[in-house]
């Protein structure tokens, strides 16, 4: 779970800094979309070490988190060098991300450990990048909130497919599955993806640095509880061999479909509470369902399986409803097609 979160963390961490670089400073240069190549590279290498470490080992993974934030780290030396009004913030990321680039290098060639590197290197970077960085902005910093809006809309999309994805992965290699736990899979991805584009994402970022903080923050564990949450449905619709468990897997059944699923929806909640428009009271189904799930879970572990997926099911749908009926009474505001196309 530590190591699962942490590397989460800073898969996050990175794609945050990246978006909120190019959204404050937009360009489709050769030399934007050659850093943004070499970051995407690194990413990819990244990911591959810390999953895959049958083909790719850790010397990959501190080699591919170097060129990412090495990457982040020439972004931010060009904006220094070019916009004034930006040097002073823009240089300490730089600089911030460089030493951790050579952290990672040094442990990608062996002078130090390879371990140590990977645990230091990130950390400083995500310090500077997640809390250094945005204090030496200045207060008047211009957000676009559409562009926030659509690269988190679809890193949350990506996330919420991984699950469908993964049940034909797991199929693959060797499990089998129902149609009962294919339609309940669906459902759950379904009402997950009403849950964040109809209420959420609709909601918007806060147009101001210090709640955006705590917008990108919610969307944190968001992302970790979808993570969890595709991973453990994937392991009980499509249950595998004991020779073929892999950590991940043993993981994910220990812990649940609840744990992971209240996750997702405590991050759902927080994120609206911290949205622009504060529909506080959309927020209050998401909570008392990610207590609820929370409770069963402890009282009865394993409870939330393949075979109650219905129950969830039926639940996560009745939080649906009442999060709409709250929505509608929000201000008079209106978030889905159907009230929109109303409204107009």
């Amino acid at each position: 779970m530590i190591w699962y979160a942490a590397a989460i963390l800073v898969a996050y961490g990175s794609w945050v800094s990246w978006v909120f670089l190019n959204n404050r400073f937009p360009g489709q240069g050769v030399f934007t979309q050659a850093t943004t190549v070499v970051w995407i590279f690194g990413a990819v290498l990244a990911a591959g070490g810390s999953l895959w470490e049958n083909w790719l080992s850790a010397h990959t993974l501190n080699f591919g988190l170097a060129l990412s934030f090495a990457a982040l780290s020439v972004r931010h030396a060009a904006i220094a060098l070019t916009h004034p009004e930006a040097r002073t913030p823009s240089f300490a990321a730089a600089t911030l991300s460089g030493a951790a680039t050579v952290l990672l290098l040094l442990g990608a060639v062996g002078i130090l450990p390879e371990y140590l590197a990977m645990g230091i290197g990130p950390l400083i970077a995500l310090a500077g990048l997640l809390i250094v960085y945005p204090r030496l902005l200045p207060k008047t910093v211009v957000i676009n909130v559409n562009h926030l809006s659509e690269r988190f809309g679809q890193f949350v999309l990506i996330l919420i497919g991984d699950g469908l994805l993964e049940i034909i992965l797991n199929t693959e290699s060797g499990g089998t599955t129902t149609v009962l736990a294919i339609a309940e899979a669906v459902a759950v991805a379904f009402l997950l993806w009403r849950a964040y584009f109809i209420y959420v994402l609709p909601a918007g970022p806060p147009p101001t640095l210090a709640r955006l903080q705590g917008w990108v923050s919610a969307h944190f564990v968001v992302v970790v509880g979808l993570g969890l949450t595709s991973a453990t449905i994937a392991a009980e619709a499509v249950p595998l061999n004991d020779e073929l468990l892999s950590h991940l897997d043993a993981f994910t059944q220990t812990v649940g479909a609840g744990l992971t699923l209240a996750l997702v929806y405590v991050g759902l909640g927080l994120a609206l509470v911290t949205s622009a428009r504060r529909p506080h009271r959309v927020a209050v189904p998401f909570f008392v369902i990610a207590v609820l799930l929370i409770i069963a879970h402890f009282v009865a572990p394993g409870m939330l399986n393949l075979q109650t997926g219905l129950l969830v099911v039926i639940v996560m749908g009745l939080v649906d409803y009442t999060a709409h009926r709250l929505n509608r009474r929000n201000s008079g505001d209106t978030t889905t097609v159907e009230d929109a196309a109303a409204g107009a």
